[in-house]
């Protein structure tokens, strides 16, 4: 049985168009880290451990009892009319 090899013109065709392909991938490539290095991917803000948070809601209360006018009595304890 007789081995039948690629016409030479077609695999120098194949070759080529590979080439091409590589080439353009890598070009597509370079641009792409050319880009991102310009843009930069915002990094997330770092999760507050439970004692910072807990610092945090506390010290947001104390600023809201700050607030409130000391000579006008609470409303959460009116005793009711009788």
């Amino acid at each position: 049985m007789q081995v039948k090899y690629l016409d030479a013109a077609l695999a120098q065709t194949l070759t080529w168009i590979w080439l091409v392909v590589l080439a353009a991938g890598g070009v597509a490539w370079l641009i792409h880290r050319y880009w991102r290095a310009r843009h930069p991917i915002p990094r997330p803000e770092p999760v507050l451990s439970y004692s910072q948070r807990l610092q945090q809601r506390l010290a947001k209360s104390q600023v809201v009892n700050k607030r409130r006018d000391p000579k006008r009595p609470s409303t959460s304890h009116r005793q009711r009319d009788r």
